[in-house]
Parts: C-alpha cells; structure tokens; sequence
C-alpha cells in the first residue's frame, strides 16, 4: 500500500530530556535536580522510501555550501515577471491550505497525522513563522 505522502528518505535522530527531582542518595547526599540527556530514537534511513520511489531529502538535512543560497530558490532573473493583477498564489489552491496550530518543529507526528486525514498527497510542510501547514496534494494540469 502506496503511503499518503511522501516519506523522508532519513529520519533524524531524537533526544530525549528526563528531569530529576532532587533527592537524597543511599549515602545521604542530597542531589539537586538535574537534567539527563538521552537518545531515544537513533533514527535511520528508510530504505522502502528510496525503492518505491516516494522518499524526499527533508531540507533541513541537506547542507547547503557556503555562500549558496537554498537549492531550492530559483534565482530572480530566472523568473519571468507577473501579471500586475496575477495573485502570488492561486486562491483556489491557498483555500486548501490548513493551518493546523501546532508550532514547534518536534510536533511533526501530529500534523503528519493531520496530513493523512486530509487524503493521499496531502503533505505537511514546518513554516517557522506560520508553524505547520498541511498542504493539499499537487493537481495535475
């Protein structure tokens, strides 16, 4: 069975942050609270993304040269101009678009979760001003 959306070809490692209470040790010393870092997820990659032919490279796992922009920007001059009354984006398409109020970059599997609800090809997508977004899927011209 196809996925709804594509796959990252790599998931990140995870870190995980256990707060200790203060406490009082065997010896009788008293320990203030702490903090532990710990891995609970190494990541890895997804081979079954590559081979079905549906895995992306998530941006935030490319490294971009020095003095390069984004690999994916298209230079100005590269792009024709607009129409004066052309909008930036098509308002039929920006009406798809869902809002889903969660704001951080690790509430990722939740609006991976709103992505699969709206249906195959819907993709979530992190906006660091808007948070996550679900966009709809492409429509073939």
């Amino acid at each position: 069975m196809a996925p709804a959306a594509p796959e990252p070809v790599y998931r990140n490692p995870k870190i995980g942050m256990v707060y200790l209470r203060a406490h009082q040790d065997a010896e009788g010393r008293l320990l203030g609270p702490q903090v532990m870092y710990q891995v609970v997820d190494p990541g890895s990659w997804n081979i079954d993304a590559v081979e079905q032919g549906h895995g992306y490279i998530p941006s935030v796992n490319l490294e971009v040269p020095p003095n390069q922009g984004s690999p994916y920007a298209v230079p100005a001059r590269g792009i024709g101009p607009l129409e004066p009354t052309s909008p930036l984006l098509d308002p039929a398409a920006a009406a798809e678009i869902v809002i889903t109020g969660l704001m951080r970059p690790d509430d990722k599997p939740a609006a991976e979760e709103l992505a699969r609800r709206q249906g195959a090809g819907a993709t979530a997508l992190y906006d660091e001003q808007a948070g996550w977004l679900v966009l709809p899927p492409p429509k073939n011209p």
